[in-house]
């Protein structure tokens, strides 16, 4: 089982991609204010590495499962200025994935990825 954390967090080692099986959550998403999304069972959320994200309020019964490419293992950083170079270098030699993981090799988010900060 994977968690959103209740503190604004993002990870520059690898992508990451939570999907809710159970209860709902207000997920905040990106950086400063961001997006805010309430995310209920059956939600599948890809959050490329630099993508902020916090769990700002969840039922008792909220679980996710998280997902990351194959040999990306995610790192768990809060923003801090001191670890911000380094986590930059970072996320710009994150791989992209080789498929959409929720439509395979020709899914439509294969012409979204970017690689590097926002």
């Amino acid at each position: 089982m994977a968690r959103v954390y209740r503190f604004r967090h993002y990870h520059s080692t690898a992508h990451e991609i939570p999907g809710v099986y159970r209860g709902p959550a207000t997920i905040r998403l990106g950086a400063g204010t961001g997006v805010t999304i309430v995310a209920k069972p059956g939600d599948v959320i890809v959050l490329p590495a630099d993508t902020g994200h916090e769990n700002l309020g969840s039922s008792p019964e909220f679980h996710v499962i998280g997902g990351y490419p194959a040999g990306q293992s995610p790192d768990l950083l809060r923003g801090s200025a001191r670890e911000r170079a380094a986590a930059i270098e970072r996320i710009a030699h994150v791989p992209l994935p080789s498929a959409d993981p929720r439509h395979g090799a020709t899914g439509p988010l294969m012409g979204q990825w970017k690689i590097g900060p926002a």
